[in-house]
């Protein structure tokens, strides 16, 4: 073989120089043309699904409104139906973890998927916005995960009630639930405020979810009491409203609720019996701030169907994570850096002012709502503002 000489050898080493310099900025510029996936997990089949094709909508939605770009990448949405069931959520997180190489995942829920899927995430580093999954067992105390935020509430919502139902007057109170994870926490979270005003309750009734039949249930309720705090929320809602009215309770005691129960869609089963209904939410249809008008809109034009809690939940995940986005251009590749992104995250949105405090939960105001007749419609009004709720909030 002949040898190079000076001149080509120096050629060939300045090109191999050229090469080993590039390279990394090539495969750097590639991946940066890469989609932006996100995982999502919705109710698509089984218990609340009405809810999960609300909070698809609404995700979609917010993405469309961006032209589903972030920091021009293209932002793929993964959806994959968990079937409101833990089994099939830790499965189709795993899924989209290892198969799908998705790191950013929007859902799931329910409570226990939710419980279910916390270490996967703690040990994999995905970032998760979780839609419901309201129980206090997750991310408080040393349970606290960086990278897992919650949109909605855990149990600020019945510690209002508690409170609202003694300022109202009422002394006497029954709490009825689903007897599972989060209706236990949510009748113990009024009890807890409910009682340390200097009220009492009475009675607890549960019931088992996905009940058709409630009556029996029903019957056993203490007439004596001044009012009932409920809290359902998928089928059961409009179920309960329902035989609620049925009954005739609507009639004898006066109703406060969860917002889940009293939730736009559910108000069409009972009809005007539940006229003058109270409850306690972190949203309202009717809350007359821009941000609200304007979603409210844009969905229905876009889908034919009036808002409820799971669209406005959907789309308050989708913004969070759009804005953390944005902050950092569209890098998703730093899940350090995008949660540090999405906690300082301080906004105009639709239920008023939003920010997460240390737990990862929402700071924002709770609204006193009333079920009154809205253009001819029954929807919620409301009637009374509780600022700057956190999650360890007390009165």
């Amino acid at each position: 073989m002949e040898r190079l000489s000076r001149i080509e050898f120096s050629s060939i080493l300045c090109l191999m120089l050229v090469f080993v310099i590039l390279t990394p900025q090539v495969s750097t510029a590639a991946s940066k043309s890469d989609p932006i996936k996100v995982g999502v997990l919705l109710p698509l089949t089984g218990y609340a699904v009405e809810e999960g094709k609300q909070y698809g909508r609404a995700i979609q939605l917010a993405f469309d409104e961006i032209g589903s770009k972030i920091g021009g990448r293209k932002v793929d949405l993964v959806i994959e139906d968990d079937g409101h069931d833990a089994t099939m959520v830790v499965q189709k997180t795993k899924k989209l973890f290892y198969s799908d190489k998705v790191k950013i995942i929007i859902g799931p829920e329910s409570v226990p998927g939710a419980i279910a899927i916390h270490p996967f995430i703690r040990d994999n580093k995905i970032l998760t916005i979780l839609l419901m999954g309201t129980t206090d067992k997750l991310n408080s105390g040393g349970n606290v995960v960086k990278n897992w935020f919650r949109v909605s509430f855990c149990n600020q919502v019945s510690n209002v009630a508690g409170y609202a139902a003694y300022k109202k007057g009422y002394r006497k109170a029954i709490a009825a639930a689903p007897d599972s994870v989060s209706g236990n926490e949510e009748a113990g979270g009024f009890r807890k405020v409910f009682e340390k005003m200097g009220g009492k309750v009475i009675q607890d009734v549960r019931v088992p979810m996905g009940s058709m039949d409630m009556v029996p249930y029903l019957m056993k309720i203490d007439t004596n009491a001044d009012v009932i705090y409920a809290f359902f929320f998928g089928e059961d809602a409009p179920r309960f409203l329902k035989q609620y009215v049925e009954y005739g309770l609507n009639k004898r005691i006066p109703l406060l609720v969860h917002g889940a129960a009293l939730d736009l869609p559910n108000l069409k089963a009972p009809g005007e019996a539940v006229l003058g209904a109270e409850s306690i939410y972190f949203y309202c249809e009717n809350l007359n701030i821009p941000e609200m008008t304007k979603f409210r809109k844009a969905f229905l034009d876009k889908y034919k169907v009036d808002v409820s809690y799971g669209a406005e939940v959907g789309y308050m995940a989708a913004k969070v994570l759009i804005l953390g986005l944005q902050a950092v251009n569209g890098e998703d590749e730093d899940i350090d850096k995008l949660s540090e992104a999405i906690e300082k995250l301080d906004f105009k949105s639709t239920r008023g002012r939003f920010r997460f405090g240390p737990e990862h939960n929402p700071v924002q105001d709770y609204y006193l709502r009333k079920v009154e007749k809205v253009n001819g419609r029954l929807e919620n009004v409301v009637k009374d503002v509780y600022p700057n709720i956190n999650q360890n909030w007390m009165p």
